[in-house]
């Protein structure tokens, strides 16, 4: 699906298809912001097109850790596997002090790893060096979407959500109370979705 396949019904909706009420980079936003509420909120199982992996040597360390940089399109964390060892994954705020016992006792055959900052860092971690010995596998963030032939990769799935985004920003912009009726209708379609968001 085309962005600009959600833009068409979002122009009929305002009428406003010669861009007088919103610049269309305005409603492409909208249309983006949609689509990147969408992979943050939704389950790894609705989100199968936005799965990736990333492959990293590992490196020597004397500190029994060591902090490899997250790829630069995550999002979140689905498995964290060091030296084909899957990891126990935690995800800590910034500035959340670890704690390295963490509730779990990190072991060489069941490591640990905590994302934080931009980086996972692993341990135990020994001094062997290994060729793509750390592989990440994550949801990625969308592409943002800037043009009218821009592809939207969760649009087929989640097209009728999107439009109902978008036009609720355009609403609340203007301070109009249609906002709310559109934003419940896309907080409706995701529940459907999953059977309910936690």
């Amino acid at each position: 699906m085309l962005v600009n396949q959600i833009l068409i019904r979002t122009n009929n909706q305002f009428d406003d298809s010669g861009n007088a009420a919103y610049s269309e980079a305005e409603k492409i936003s909208w249309i983006d912001s949609a689509q990147k509420d969408i992979a943050t909120k939704l389950p790894v199982d609705n989100l199968q097109l936005l799965i990736a992996e990333n492959l990293q040597d590992t490196v020597q360390s004397t500190t029994g850790s060591y902090l490899y940089p997250l790829p630069i399109d995550f999002l979140k964390p689905i498995e964290v596997d060091y030296k084909n060892i899957p990891c126990v994954v935690k995800k800590v705020s910034q500035r959340q002090t670890i704690n390295r016992n963490m509730d779990y006792y990190a072991i060489e055959s069941e490591p640990l790893a905590i994302i934080r900052e931009g980086k996972v860092e692993v341990f135990p971690s020994s001094g062997e060096v290994l060729i793509n010995g750390l592989k990440i596998i994550y949801i990625k963030m969308p592409v943002t979407l800037t043009n009218l032939n821009d592809i939207l990769i969760l649009g087929n799935d989640y097209g009728d959500a999107i439009y109902n985004y978008a036009i609720g920003q355009g609403y609340a912009r203007d301070g109009q109370p249609e906002a709310d009726k559109y934003l419940s209708l896309y907080i409706g379609e995701l529940t459907k979705a999953i059977g309910g968001i936690k």
